[in-house]
């Protein structure tokens, strides 16, 4: 008899059976399990019903990401978004999906039609932060340059570290250019509540009390980590330290304060939870059903906007964020001459609490150092700033990064991010994910608590950086500490591109307790929790005549809702689809959503570049565009940019003059199943009127494609095989 054979395809899918089955198994248990607030027998509270509904966005997490690994190993890009392909015979999905949706109506029924709750801890995972020294004289006691406190976050999190960080420049030694090894310098930690960390020679073991003394190495001379954790009482600390070598007694000092007390309204919105009922009776048209659609969790509430300003020409652009931040307008002859040292006048600039930049770039150039010395003028107020930026030398050079972090020099209420993939246990990415992935977002936000008509919101298409501004290379040879474009320093292209600018403190609070959400994700996967709960009713009613919600999408944490959204507004349209994007190759659902509305006589009109020198992308780049394109020629006006030196780089989407999209979004698969991106939609046929003239005028520089494009056969294999990267 032969001896039989399991071929490996088989025990791949048993190894993975087991896994999903391990999967559901531990959320059962992490379901059924009671912690901080909840109650055994069901939601009693608004706080209960909200934290079910958290406690499941998790637990539907896992699954989703169980999703994403095997829609990977088949490699085919199709969502069946009703219920998770991986475990579809257990319905275990399903399931949570009826559970949550039952919390969900609890919630909104204990809060009314609109309301907001405010939790804490609300962050569930761990988080570790770094407090690091890389110079002295800030930390002098009763030094005039003293720096800002520090804030402790521990309140916002079921669990939170402390890493202390002795970064100090070493001097070198002899002919090898080693760093030569420092004395420890004395420490000491005293707080007005409990402190745990770990300490002993040979074991250690948990300690605690309120102040703890110890020798403080250089990071590059120990492998010990200085970790340490506070209780909940904990309010203020003491950080002392000094150098053995120069004196024995306390020199330096930085102080810890807790968030709660530091600023009450970053951790007002930090711990934030909307909760909305929206229409759902048939008198809405098919834009208004996908705007009011309950179902995307990912989603802030509908909120209404005092103003949407276009933002089209790049004057505009940097001169209303100048504006926003400093209360003055920007020299329009400093920036005509590129001028990183133009006057900022900050006479009547807003008293803001906080600051939330995302970026891929953040360069060292006029516009990255403007915005760098508005920011600079906040921070040293104490304004709580946060940036997150890519970690990868390709979006962030060694200028740029000094540009960068001149802003939190002396000032720990500045927070930067930079932002690397990181994969959960949940395998829902490996090695080239960790690569491949970026935060793709573009938000620079503004919140303040006195002045409220100062709050603002900026999104769109653009990053920081020169290119996204002026049409021709800067020269800055004389400005050694900024990118010389025309000397040849660094890639250069110009970027049309588009963004708008909204003001409304209620939408600015709601993309900021979403942002901060994110910002406080967790590291491993990138995983963090709804800060909207919405649910259908039939009594509610539209908002406003100029409605917005805003979009975070994390594809392979939340079931790829970005990819659903764009499916559901396509669908949604009966007479008229516009479309910007630099780079075109949508999924398989968008792609025959598409297909779709064009046999239903929607008229699509698509304007895109294939030619990106100067872009710093690959060349294969371009074919993925022309793969894209060449799917849909019959089925839409396709227009290519033809402006020379320049790539068209607006992502707009307008719906049947009704609804808009203005976003950070690519139509291409990296933006729908790797990257980070936001977007906001806008319910207002007034604002689609204008962005659609807008959108037009742009197609006025554009050539329709007419034939086929060309694409290589080597770059045809590569798209082939690596389908979900492009």
């Amino acid at each position: 008899m032969p001896k039989r054979c399991i071929s490996f395809t088989k025990i791949q899918r048993r190894v993975m059976k087991f896994r999903q089955l391990s999967t559901i198994f531990s959320i059962c248990l992490l379901l059924s399990c009671q912690s901080i607030k909840r109650t055994p027998n069901g939601a009693q509270s608004v706080d209960d019903a909200i934290l079910k509904v958290l406690d499941i966005d998790s637990a539907l997490a896992e699954l989703w990401n169980r999703n994403w690994l095997h829609i990977q190993h088949r490699d085919v890009f199709s969502i069946n978004f009703k219920r998770d392909a991986a475990i579809e015979d257990l319905n275990f999905g399903e399931h949570l999906l009826k559970q949550r949706s039952y919390y969900a109506e609890k919630a909104n029924n204990l809060t009314g039609s609109y309301g907001t709750t405010h939790l804490s801890p609300i962050y569930l995972h761990n988080k570790e932060e770094v407090l690091s020294i890389t110079e002295q004289n800030s930390y002098r006691i009763g030094s005039a340059e003293a720096g800002s406190p520090f804030p402790l976050e521990h309140n916002l999190f079921r669990s939170y570290t402390l890493r202390l960080e002795n970064k100090l420049p070493q001097s070198k030694k002899g002919f090898s250019g080693e760093p030569k090894v420092s004395k420890p310098l004395k420490a000491r930690l005293e707080c007005d509540g409990d402190i745990s960390y770990r300490s002993g020679f040979l074991f250690l073991t948990d300690t605690t009390s309120r102040s703890v003394e110890f020798n403080w190495s250089n990071k590059n001379d120990s492998g010990h980590l200085y970790r340490y954790s506070f209780s909940p009482e904990v309010t203020k600390c003491k950080f002392l330290f000094y150098d053995p070598e120069q004196t024995n007694t306390w020199s330096h000092e930085i102080n810890l304060i807790s968030i709660k007390l530091l600023s009450p309204q970053y951790y007002k919105i930090a711990t934030q939870i909307e909760t909305c009922s929206l229409p759902s009776n048939n008198d809405l048209s098919g834009p208004e059903r996908v705007f009011y659609d309950a179902d995307y969790r990912y989603v802030t509430c509908p909120q209404p906007a005092a103003q949407i300003m276009p933002l089209k020409e790049t004057y505009d652009s940097i001169n209303e964020k100048v504006k926003a931040l400093t209360g003055s307008s920007l020299s329009k002859e400093d920036f005509l001459k590129n001028n990183p040292e133009a006057h900022l006048d900050f006479s009547k600039a807003p008293n803001l609490d906080i600051i939330w930049i995302s970026s891929l770039n953040f360069s060292a150039d006029f516009h990255g150092l403007i915005l760098a010395r508005a920011l600079r003028y906040h921070a040293l107020k104490g304004t709580q700033i946060r940036v997150i930026v890519p970690d990868y030398g390709f979006a962030l050079a060694q200028k740029d990064r000094a540009i960068l972090e001149s802003l939190a020099v002396n000032t720990h209420n500045v927070k930067i991010q930079y932002y690397s993939y990181t994969p959960s246990n949940n395998d829902d990415g490996d090695l080239l994910d960790q690569f491949h992935r970026v935060n793709h977002i573009k938000l620079l936000i503004g919140h303040s608590s006195t002045t409220p008509s100062a709050n603002f919101v900026f999104t769109g298409g653009r990053n920081i950086r020169d290119s996204y501004l002026f049409r021709e290379r800067p020269n800055y040879a004389r400005f050694l500490r900024l990118t010389n474009y025309a000397g040849g320093e660094a890639p250069y292209v110009f970027y049309e591109d588009f963004e708008i600018k909204i003001t409304g403190s209620e939408y600015v609070e709601s993309v900021l307790s979403q942002t901060l959400a994110f910002w406080h994700r967790s590291i491993k996967g990138d995983g963090y929790h709804s800060t909207a709960i919405p649910t259908r009713s039939e009594d509610a009613t539209q908002r406003t005549d100029l409605a917005v919600r805003h979009i975070l999408s994390v594809p392979y944490f939340d079931n790829f809702q970005l990819e659903k959204i764009y499916v559901d507004l396509i669908n949604s349209s009966s007479k008229e689809i516009l479309i910007t994007t630099p780079y075109f190759r949508p999924t398989n659902a968008i792609s025959q959503a598409l297909s779709k509305a064009n046999t239903r006589g929607v008229k699509i009109k698509l304007l895109t570049s294939i030619n990106l020198g100067g872009d710093g992308t690959p060349k294969i780049a371009e074919d993925v565009s022309k793969d894209g394109l060449n799917r849909h020629l019959n089925e839409m006006d396709i227009l290519l940019w033809q402006i020379p030196k320049s790539i068209m780089h607006a992502k707009i989407l307008v719906i049947d003059n009704e609804l808009s999209f203005i976003s950070s979004i690519n139509l291409n698969h990296r933006s729908f199943i790797h990257d980070t991106e936001a977007g906001t939609l806008i319910l207002s046929k007034k604002t689609a009127t204008e962005i659609r003239s807008l959108t037009l005028d742009l197609m006025k520089k554009s050539k329709k494609m007419t034939e086929q494009q060309r694409v290589s056969w080597i770059n045809s294999i590569l798209l082939g095989w690596g389908e979900s990267y492009f």
